[in-house]
């Protein structure tokens, strides 16, 4: 089952002007910096429940830090990705650092070297992974152009005993014969999955671009940005609000792009912890949400069918895929006051995500 291209844009939850309204929002994907911030966690679900998909980059800005900030600040980094990781929705694609691989100083990129970006990527992936371990988190953008820049920051996460499902790369100025084999050749350096998570460029040169992406298998590539007032120059639709060229032309693409929606079996192809495809989403969100509830005592040893039986007792909360032997999942809770609100929310959260029939008295 090969990768098919997703198409989305960089958006801003805490600027109006990078706030589209989710209803009339032309693509299937969003990608947005994460912040523990209310504002950020109602936009995001306003997305969500108008069905786009989300992709959260962990930046300087995430941890309010300044612009010389690194991990080996005070920053609890690990907790801070837990409190986002628990109140964002899921599912979800997770970008830890942004541009690191940038000159030191770089106002809009977060620089720093290959030990200190270890330290964050442990912190951040292994607060994700813990609570849905299979979820896809990808080594933050490279935008130097040097292929050893990549591959150092993936090996330097990949040290830390935490698998990246990618890396993500800024081609910016690249044309698309360049950024092919650009991107080719940080995959083979890599060995994992390349995501373009900010590009631009002219709208004569969009068409182009795209198929390329799609040609090298890119999964999922997000122009930056929505709008000027976000950056001068680089929205596609400018600062009061009207669509550029760029935008229509992105527009019209999308609309004509196949989705990640396998149209044979029905269930959508997904990048897993290790960068290879899952056979189901319904799976991988069970696996997600119940790692946050408790512990998974048994899974089997196939893809999880949606489940038709649930029931929720004072040892938690078991969920059966009945005539498939041992293929349940059984979620130990410690039903503490503290945590009865947080289980009912994943119990909500499990019934909408995976369809469950709600027990019966």
């Amino acid at each position: 089952m090969g990768v098919k291209l997703e198409l989305g844009v960089c958006l801003d939850a805490l600027n109006p002007a990078g706030c589209p309204d989710p209803a009339a929002y032309p693509f299937g994907w969003a990608r947005l910096v994460a912040f523990d911030d209310p504002r950020f966690y109602a936009y995001a679900a306003q997305l969500d429940r108008a069905g786009v998909r989300l992709a959260y980059v962990l930046a300087r800005e995430s941890f309010g830090a300044g612009e010389s900030s690194s991990p080996a600040g005070e920053t609890d980094y690990a907790a801070v990705t837990h409190q986002i990781a628990l109140r964002a929705p899921w599912p979800a694609l997770w970008v830890v650092g942004n541009e690191m691989d940038a000159p030191p100083g770089s106002a809009a990129s977060w620089s720093m070297d290959v030990t200190e970006y270890g330290a964050l990527w442990h912190a951040c992936a292994g607060a994700i992974r813990r609570i849905g371990p299979l979820a896809t988190v990808v080594v933050g953008g490279m935008v130097s152009g040097q292929v050893d820049a990549a591959r150092r920051y993936v090996a330097a996460a990949r040290a830390t005993g935490i698998a990246p499902s990618g890396v993500d790369v800024h081609p910016y100025g690249g044309t698309a014969t360049g950024t092919a084999a650009f991107l080719l050749t940080i995959h083979e350096a890599t060995q994992t999955a390349c995501y373009v998570l900010e590009w631009i460029r002219p709208p004569d040169e969009i068409a182009a671009f795209v198929g390329m992406l799609m040609t090298v298998g890119v999964p999922l590539a997000t122009w930056f940005c929505w709008s000027d007032a976000m950056v001068d120059g680089f929205g596609l639709r400018d600062a009061a609000g009207a669509a550029k060229p760029e935008h229509d032309v992105l527009v019209a693409i999308a609309s004509r792009t196949p989705s990640s929606q396998d149209t044979e079996t029905g269930q959508e192809t997904q990048c897993g912890a290790d960068g290879g495809v899952m056979a189901s989403e319904t799976d991988r969100l069970i696996a997600a949400r119940a790692a946050d509830v408790g512990t998974v005592y048994e899974r089997g040893t196939g893809a999880l069918p949606a489940a038709s039986a649930w029931a929720c007792t004072d040892g938690g909360v078991t969920l059966e895929a009945p005539g498939v032997p041992g293929a349940y999942l059984l979620v130990d809770v410690t039903l503490l006051d503290a945590r009865v609100a947080a289980l009912q929310a994943q119990i909500d959260e499990l019934r909408k995500l995976a369809s469950f029939p709600r027990a019966t008295a």
